[in-house]
């Protein structure tokens, strides 16, 4: 960290923002005397702190188009976040980055038990500064686009891309844009290093062509002629050899099949012992708040997917159980902040659910596109209780009810984390 530290010394610092990575950034101040500011929107521009020394360190929920940043792009102030100060001091190991609309973290943490002399930071919720002087031999970055967008000297020596969804555009103003920051490390990348793709996502496919790169790929297909990692009878194959069954895994949903042949290149690559990476595979669990099967009630089994933020990760969960499911009703609560997204891709998905529940800002939204589709049992409630204490006077036998609100939080929770187990606290007092 010392010469991270001299190089703050040398710079008038402004941080934008005060979420938790320019949190961990100030203690790293504080400790070192290093004065800064803090600049918060809404304020008056700070323009007599401003100067051809100012660094502005800016938090990763920042939209890349405030009038603050116009500013300082008019006047030529240097700007950078979190990401790109780690990557410019930690020089230690291999540094494993890992994007996509969905399956970041799950994937990110498989890969990190499996490695063993690793640290798993990011958009996990563990800061990186806060493990710039925790030194292992490898580290796995969970990537947002938030975090890549408009990253400079990023590079990993290996970055894997799970997929691609129409996500985060009132972010990004586009898709394009959204999609431009998924891939903005690759501009760093060399022969030296490995790009690991999902080869059954069409846009990142046709996206991979563009770029001479050491790159491997796997898919939930046969496909052996064009793919390092596929399924066929039955198993997951590694470069035409069977690498692991499918009895052998807890979930053997497709989007968790997808991750671990994520896994399976990156660390075949980094050249881990097949068994310590099948007995990893073989005890993954569901993370909290990731289709987690918390509860059951006489025949009523409660799962709760918080963390489908968006309509891709409700869409997955319903195929899954659908899956999983007998003769249980499938009955899914849905809902929450009113932001720009796809929700039609759930139309696909709505023949394989019996009862919807919605609540939250965009609930009338969700309720249009079921309308639309024909689908007739519908209950629409304000707030989470109301729904859940209806729930419960209605369903008594039977029922898988799936909590996967395709939505994020900030309507009436802080984050996910928050929403899931308000959630859970709610089945718990009425079940």
């Amino acid at each position: 960290m010392d010469d991270m530290v001299e190089f703050l010394k040398g710079k008038n610092i402004v941080l934008y923002g005060y979420g938790i990575s320019n949190k961990s950034i100030e203690e790293v101040l504080i400790k070192n005397k290093i004065e800064y500011l803090i600049y918060i929107d809404g304020q008056d521009f700070p323009i007599n702190k401003i100067n051809k020394r100012t660094l502005v360190i800016k938090s990763n929920g920042i939209p890349p188009t405030t009038l603050f940043l116009e500013f300082l792009e008019k006047n030529r102030i240097q700007v950078i976040n979190d990401l790109e100060l780690y990557s410019i001091f930690y020089h230690y190991g291999n540094i494993i980055g890992i994007t996509g609309s969905n399956g970041k973290t799950t994937t990110g943490n498989l890969i990190n038990k499996i490695l063993g002399d690793s640290k798993f930071i990011g958009n996990n919720g563990v800061s990186l500064i806060s493990q710039i002087d925790n030194y292992t031999k490898n580290t796995v970055i969970e990537c947002s686009s938030f975090m890549l967008n408009n990253i400079k000297s990023f590079h990993p020596h290996i970055f894997v891309l799970l997929n691609i969804e129409y996500h985060h555009i009132d972010y990004h103003k586009s898709f394009s844009n959204y999609l431009d920051s998924k891939l903005n490390p690759l501009k760093n990348m060399n022969k030296s290093d490995l790009v690991v793709f999902n080869y059954d996502d069409k846009i990142l496919r046709r996206c991979m062509g563009n770029y001479d790169l050491n790159i491997k790929s796997f898919s939930l297909e046969p496909n052996s002629l064009f793919t390092n990692c596929y399924l066929m009878d039955e198993a997951i194959y590694y470069e035409g050899k069977e690498f692991i069954k499918l009895s052998m895994l807890n979930n053997k949903s497709k989007h968790n099949i997808q991750n671990i042949m994520a896994a399976i290149i990156t660390c075949k690559y980094l050249k881990i012992n097949d068994d310590d990476i099948k007995y990893h595979i073989c005890n993954l669990e569901n993370l909290p708040h990731r289709i987690e099967k918390f509860h059951k009630y006489q025949n009523v089994t409660f799962f709760n997917d918080s963390k489908a933020t968006n309509p891709y990760a409700t869409l997955k969960a319903i195929e899954y159980l659908s899956e999983l499911k007998e003769d249980e009703k499938l009955i899914w609560i849905g809902g929450g902040k009113s932001i720009k997204d796809d929700y039609g891709v759930l139309e696909s998905v709505f023949n394989l659910i019996d009862e919807v529940y919605l609540y939250g800002e965009n609930r009338y939204v969700l309720n249009e596109i079921l309308i639309s589709n024909g689908f007739k049992k519908i209950f629409i409630f304000e707030k989470l209780e109301e729904l859940i204490i209806h729930l419960r006077n209605r369903i008594s036998n039977y029922a898988y009810i799936l909590f996967s609100p395709a939505s994020t939080s900030f309507d009436m929770f802080k984050n996910f984390e928050e929403r899931g187990n308000y959630f859970k606290n709610l089945i718990l007092k009425y079940y």
